[in-house]
């Protein structure tokens, strides 16, 4: 199991969270699906994202739809996959504007 403090230290030193957002993130992530959670720490853990999906959705098609996404971002929709299936697979399908660096970015 992931303790707080080292999910908290580990998002702000290798994430890039800010200090002041990471208290709140620590407590969505720690308060996730269990299923969810439980991919979350083998990736935590491992560096692997595991063969996980909710409602056909893995990590790395939630990326691809939402390319200025992250990891992180990416667990936190497949919890939300758990809680509001229909909600979110309407909106994490739905096309987005994209502004010119974003564009160039998915280009690569």
């Amino acid at each position: 199991m992931i303790n707080e403090e080292e999910l908290k230290s580990r998002l702000v030193d290798d994430l890039d969270c800010p200090i002041g957002q990471s208290e709140a993130l620590t407590h969505k992530l720690l308060g996730m699906n269990a299923e969810v959670f439980q991919a979350f720490e083998t990736w935590f853990r491992t560096g692997k994202s595991p063969d996980f999906r909710v409602e056909g959705f893995s990590v790395e098609d939630i990326l691809r739809y939402r390319p200025q996404g992250n990891i992180i971002s990416a667990y936190l929709a497949l919890d939300w996959l758990k809680r509001e299936p229909q909600r979110a697979k309407l909106l994490l399908t739905k096309p987005m504007l994209l502004n010119a660096q974003q564009y160039h970015k998915t280009k690569i």
